[in-house]
C-alpha cells in the first residue's frame, strides 16, 4: 500500500478529511493515472520530471500530437521556453493552428494556468486533448493528416517503446536536456539586454533632448545680446 500512501500525499486536494477518496475523487484520480501512462507511451524530446513545468511552453504537448498527426505540427514553430512571452507565443500557435482542427479552443485563462504551472492545469487540459484524438481516431477525422502507423490512443497494450532502454538514446537526451537548459539561461540573459538596451534608448533620448534645450537657450540668449 506504499504506492497508495505515495499517491496521496502528492495529491492532497483530492482527499477528504477522513483520508478516504469519495467515487467521483477516485474516478479523477484514475483518469489523471491513466493520462499520466499515456503521456509515458509516448516518445518526447525530454523525460517526463515535474508535468507541470515540463509542460508549460506547449513543446512537449505539441510532440504529442505530432506523433499521431505528422503533417499537422511542424515543431520548429515550438521553441523551448523559460520566458512568459516565448510560452504564450508558443501556446497561442498550438491554440488557433493545431488543437481548433482537433475540435478544441482552450480558454486564455486555462492556457495562463498551464503556462503558470498551476497544480493540475496541464491533466485537465490533456484530458481535452486525450479524448479529441479518441474521437478522431473513432472516425470522425475532419480532413486531418493521420498517421497510420502511429499507436491508437488505447496505449495499453502497447509494450514500452525500446528507446526507453537504449543507453545511447537515454545519453542523447541527456545532452538535449542540457542544450535545452543553456538556451533557456540565454533567452532570459537577451532578455536581459533588451531591457538594458531600451533603457539605454529612453536615456539617450532624454539627453538629447535635454541638449537640444540648452543650446535653443544658448542661441536665444545670444541674439538677444
Amino acid at each position: 500500500m506504499e504506492g497508495e500512501e505515495n499517491l496521496e500525499s502528492t495529491n492532497e486536494e483530492y482527499i477528504n478529511p477522513q483520508n478516504e477518496l469519495s467515487p467521483e475523487q477516485e474516478k479523477e484520480m484514475k483518469e489523471i493515472m491513466y493520462i499520466y501512462e499515456w503521456v509515458d507511451s509516448i516518445p518526447l524530446s525530454r523525460q517526463k520530471k515535474n508535468m507541470a513545468r515540463d509542460f508549460n511552453d506547449a513543446v512537449l504537448l505539441a510532440e504529442m500530437i505530432k506523433h499521431y498527426y505528422p503533417k499537422l505540427v511542424e515543431l520548429h514553430n515550438y521553441p523551448p521556453a523559460s520566458s512568459t512571452k516565448q510560452k504564450i507565443a508558443n501556446w497561442e500557435t498550438l491554440n488557433n493552428k493545431v488543437l481548433r482542427k482537433l475540435g478544441l479552443k482552450i480558454p486564455k485563462d486555462e492556457i495562463n494556468d498551464v503556462i503558470n504551472s498551476k497544480p493540475n492545469a496541464i491533466e485537465i487540459l490533456l484530458k481535452k486533448v486525450y479524448r479529441a484524438i479518441q474521437n478522431l481516431q473513432n472516425g470522425n477525422q475532419n480532413n486531418i493528416n493521420v498517421n497510420k502507423n502511429s499507436q491508437k490512443v488505447n496505449f495499453r497494450s502497447k509494450k514500452k517503446n525500446d528507446y526507453e532502454n537504449n543507453e545511447e538514446i537515454q545519453q542523447l537526451q541527456e545532452i538535449m536536456n542540457e542544450k535545452d537548459h543553456e538556451i533557456s539561461e540565454m533567452e532570459e540573459h537577451l532578455d536581459d539586454l533588451k531591457k538594458r538596451i531600451e533603457e539605454a534608448n529612453l536615456n539617450q533620448n532624454a539627453l538629447e533632448k535635454r541638449w537640444k534645450e540648452i543650446n535653443e537657450f544658448i542661441i536665444k540668449n545670444d541674439i538677444e545680446t
